[in-house]
């Protein structure tokens, strides 16, 4: 099934859309009164227009106004040899030439030596109301394909039938020929032309609120006229998403938190580990320097005792030398 009020495709049952809030299915009270309602439905002819998708006829009738420029434009009679000749065309038992939209504005299908040419050569003298009309039209389309307001594109619409009229009042002196006494007169491809984009600028200033595309055409309401149950669901929906996207930063900020705890103790771990191990280190320097230093006190101590035992030993050998000595004497 798809939604009532802008076309989105949904599952089958579904009672309001999810992008417009709109509902979907009648309430069941309502039913009775749909009926007493239902003469209503006709209405006037007015209302009928008020109830068109205006900005998708705007388009329509602007592309079907852009299609005209391939059609007849202007049609130039021909009263003699001598000016069939000089615009290009041979009678062949035809009174008249005609002109389409494209050929006022590109070479396509225009022969040398024509009304539409130049100086007598091959080069297309272009019409610059018809270039300014084509490219308002085309500038018109985009801008309501694109969503954008209405009312400018009426505008560019309104220019380019302007610059449709102006290239008809202005013909025969833009090519030369108002001093021969022909009198160019439209043809029917200008005459559809102007309409459809002078109706397609009405539809473009009627279109105050409707969605950016509007297709189907008929009796489609812009999402600000949805009913209050739909809007009451469009506000759930609403705050459920606010409600999910809370939840998601809550669990984000708390993650983050964790990751900031872990990373603090992970650190202080790895401070306590190096703290620890400059201890031992100090310890250890300082113990081997303790041992060190006894060593080195024993050595001195041995080697002190052994220099006094040493020196009693020769002064012991002195003393008994002595004494034998004075023995010999006496």
């Amino acid at each position: 099934m798809y939604c009532k009020q802008c076309g989105k495709e949904l599952p089958d049952g579904s009672v309001f859309c999810p992008d417009c809030g709109a509902q979907q299915t009648a309430d069941a009270p309502a039913a009775a009164p749909a009926a007493t309602a239902a003469p209503a439905a006709g209405g006037t002819f007015l209302d009928k227009v008020k109830s068109l998708n205006k900005r998708a006829w705007a388009i329509l009738l602007l592309c079907l106004g852009l299609l005209n420029f391939i059609l007849p434009f202007v049609k130039v009679p021909l009263l003699s040899s001598d000016l069939s000749s000089l615009f290009g065309q041979t009678l062949k038992g035809k009174s008249d030439a005609n002109y389409s939209g494209l050929q006022l504005i590109t070479t396509l299908g225009v022969r040398k030596n024509s009304l539409l040419t130049d100086g007598g050569d091959s080069k297309n003298k272009f019409n610059i109301f018809a270039i300014a009309a084509l490219v308002l039209g085309i500038l018109a389309l985009v801008w309501l394909i694109k969503g954008k307001a209405s009312k400018k594109a009426g505008i560019f619409t309104a220019c380019g039938a302007g610059a449709l009229f102006l290239m008809t009042a202005t013909f025969g002196a833009y090519y030369g020929i108002s001093d021969t006494g022909i009198s160019a007169s439209p043809s029917f491809g200008l005459i559809f032309a102007m309409l459809f984009f002078l109706s397609a600028m009405v539809f473009c200033f009627l279109d105050k609120d409707a969605p950016s595309v509007g297709f189907p055409f008929i009796n489609q309401k812009p999402a600000a006229l949805a009913t209050p149950a739909a809007a009451a669901a469009a506000a759930v929906q609403a705050v459920k998403e606010s409600a999910s996207g809370a939840v998601d930063a809550v669990k984000d900020a708390a993650s983050d938190a964790a990751d900031a705890v872990k990373d603090t103790a992970s650190g202080a771990v790895d401070a306590v580990k190096d703290t620890a191990s400059d201890a031992v280190d100090a310890v250890k320097d300082t113990a081997s320097g303790a041992v060190d230093a006894v060593k080195d006190t024993a050595s001195d101590a041995v080697d002190a005792a052994k220099d006094t035992a040493s020196d009693a030993a020769d002064a012991a050998k002195d003393i008994a030398s002595d004494a034998a000595s004075g023995l010999k004497n006496d």
